[in-house]
């Protein structure tokens, strides 16, 4: 990991959590500050109101209709080459 001092904040932990971090970070060896951003990284996925957005596949069938049926493979082959037949 590259260190970026810029990045750099100070933040009041409950002393709870700082033993934790810290019992953590010795128990995987590695550093406190990983661990820190691998949980927050994992609580900010998380976060119902960032994610607000999201849909999951199952939401997703059946919201487009096409007038007649086609084979998506197919389509997506001219797409990717850069035509439309």
């Amino acid at each position: 990991m590259i260190k970026n001092d810029n990045n750099k904040k100070t933040f009041a932990l409950d002393k709870n959590i700082a033993k934790t971090i810290k019992q953590i970070a010795l128990n995987k060896e590695t550093t406190q500050t990983e661990i820190v951003n691998h949980y927050l990284k994992q609580g900010i996925e998380n976060e119902p109101e960032l994610n607000k957005e999201k849909t999951s596949l199952k939401e997703s069938i059946g919201i487009f209709t096409a007038p007649e049926p086609f084979d998506s493979v197919k389509e997506i082959k001219k797409i990717r080459k850069g035509y439309n037949e």
